[in-house]
């Protein structure tokens, strides 16, 4: 991964370096906000997972159940960036973004005569920060009015922490582990900017990501009511665990190799989607 970054960093210098021959270039600084879409995946899927099993419960012994999974596939990012005029309508921008993904607390409960009382809680935490190369092409439509297309690679790296944890009358367990992880993604998309005055100008544009992050690794702990406790240290998997109570299987997350069950393969998250973001332009 370390090779990766430094190749991407050499590419960046490469190019400013090249532009710095051009006497004409101008220097601009963007700022940008906005919202984007994620299909997320595997943390999805397990938590769809934990819904399914509460209600799997709920039909198998009765019962009343009470809460829901809150999917993420929303989050807000904002970010920096250097654009390089290079020649006739083409710029060169470098920079950097911060991507907080939606992360709501899911609390379900199920109270029945057989198990009594069964609280099961999943709280998770995302934030990806990628380092981006983009290249601009713009086209003059009206003054002040002129389109842009983009297009470029990025560098993601990506951070989770998790809380699992679950309770009955006499008994609780709760888990918790942090992941990181980093790849390359891709990205493009087009816009619109407005000047404003010869220094600065406003911009909306969409784009479109790929980037997929699979090889978590971190550590994990679990502690129960009972004493015991545990510290893995290792990649995350995702894998389906046959539950003795319903007889269904079930996804699930964790790094302890000992309790994994049946198609384990390692744990992915999924950050392609469409972006809608906003933001401002100041140049020197």
């Amino acid at each position: 991964m370390k090779s990766r970054l430094i190749i991407l960093l050499t590419i960046i210098i490469a190019f400013f370096s090249l532009t710095g021959i051009n006497q004409a270039q101008v220097l601009s600084l963007k700022f940008t906000g906005g919202y984007s879409t994620k299909s997320i995946g595997d943390y999805n899927t397990f938590g769809e997972g934990v819904e399914k099993y509460i209600n799997d419960l709920e039909e198998r012994f009765g019962g009343r159940t009470s809460g829901e999974f809150k999917k993420i596939n929303l989050g807000f990012e904002y970010g920096g960036e250097i654009v390089l005029k290079i020649y006739r309508g083409f710029d060169i921008g470098v920079g950097v973004d911060y991507i907080q993904i939606r992360s709501n607390k899911s609390e379900f409960t199920l109270d029945t005569d057989y198990m009594e009382h069964l609280s099961y809680t999943i709280e998770p935490y995302f934030k990806v920060i990628p380092i981006k190369l983009s290249v601009y092409y713009s086209i003059p439509i009206i003054p002040p009015l002129k389109l842009f297309l983009n297009a470029g690679i990025g560098y993601y790296l990506g951070k989770i922490t998790n809380t699992t944890k679950i309770e009955t009358l006499d008994f609780w367990s709760e888990t918790n582990f942090e992941v990181k992880d980093r790849a390359f993604g891709f990205h493009g998309g087009m816009g619109l900017e407005v000047k404003l005055v010869p220094w600065v100008a406003l911009f909306l544009e969409g784009k479109t990501r790929y980037c997929k992050l699979k090889s978590w690794e971190g550590e994990e702990t679990y502690q129960d009511s009972d004493g015991f406790s545990d510290l893995r240290r290792r990649t995350l998997f995702f894998y389906e665990k046959v539950d003795p109570d319903t007889g269904n299987s079930y996804p699930a997350i964790s790094m302890d190799i000992v309790t994994i069950g049946i198609y384990p393969r390692y744990f992915e998250v999924d950050l392609s989607g469409l972006l809608l973001r906003a933001g401002i332009i100041i140049r020197f």
